[in-house]
């Protein structure tokens, strides 16, 4: 996860960054950053022009419960200075291998989102296209990623939910069957 981009919290459906809301940019827009560095929070279907500075790019934020993954594209992604953050889409850094998959073609980077981490109930979905960026992300410098509400679960024997409670002992005879 980048270091020199702070972190983000979410809360309910409000992107908030040094407390400070962060406007969401609605589907389908091309939103152009300044020349420092910009939090720019797509909903979907966006093409994001960073325009210099240190950039985060959110993509499809929002589509966490189900909704649907659309694809997004960035113009001008610069590695080791701007980040790709992939809030809310089942994306952390213990899944990466399962959920994360990229794909150079010529020089656009290719990057999908298997959200079930299976490939099998759920494809992955194209989430971003980072044109000419003509390499591979370096997941924990380059994406900024969080599944808010999501439990992590870091035991590897793929079941998040907690053990079932002991069967209590009985001190006296058992019960009488009908």
């Amino acid at each position: 996860m980048r270091h020199d981009i702070e972190p983000a919290t979410v809360y309910s459906t409000e992107l908030l960054m040094n407390h400070e809301e962060i406007p969401f940019i609605e589907r389908g827009v091309a939103p152009v950053g300044g020349e420092g560095s910009d939090y720019l929070v797509g909903l979907g279907s966006n093409t994001f022009t960073g325009n210099g500075g240190a950039d985060l790019f959110v993509v499809s934020y929002g589509s966490s419960a189900g909704g649907a993954l659309t694809q997004n594209t960035t113009t001008d992604f610069t590695q080791g200075e701007d980040a790709l953050g992939l809030i809310g889409l089942g994306v952390n850094d213990t899944n990466y291998d399962s959920t994360l998959f990229q794909q150079l073609v010529g020089d656009d980077l290719l990057v999908c989102v298997d959200r079930d981490g299976s490939a099998i109930a759920e494809l992955p979905v194209l989430v971003a296209t980072l044109d000419g960026f003509g390499d591979l992300l370096d997941l924990e410098f380059d994406v900024l990623s969080s599944s808010p509400g999501v439990a992590e679960d870091d035991d590897d024997d793929g079941d998040d939910d907690p053990p079932p409670p002991e069967p209590e002992e009985s001190s006296g005879p058992p019960p009488p069957t009908s």
